[in-house]
């Protein structure tokens, strides 16, 4: 049985973004420095470093409370960390539209 992989689907030989032939801007990674959050004095997310490479696909998963949700809207900027930073390329995401965020 051969297993499929991304790499051998149409989009992957089709998808300007992949082949180099289009001019889709370049993203910037999604980083997170020092991302501290306590949410009903139970910390949620303890001093997270974590860095998502422009282009790449990832997931995050996690059992029920764990923290998944809190991340995202802290990465969106829909919620202000009590330390570190959600940063998208350089810019902190806290004081920017979610617009320009998302």
């Amino acid at each position: 049985m051969r297993h499929r992989n991304y790499a051998d689907s149409a989009e992957s030989r089709t998808s300007p973004a992949r082949s180099g032939t289009g001019s889709l801007p370049t993203a910037p990674d999604v980083r997170c420095s020092g991302l501290g959050v306590t949410l009903d004095n139970h910390p949620v997310l303890c001093e997270l470093n974590l860095r998502v490479p422009a282009g790449s696909i990832t997931a995050l998963v996690g059992a029920s409370g764990s923290g998944k949700s809190t991340l995202i809207k802290h990465l969106l900027g829909l919620l202000a960390p009590d330390e570190g930073a959600a940063l998208i390329g350089d810019q902190d995401v806290m004081g920017q539209q979610p617009r320009a965020v998302a």
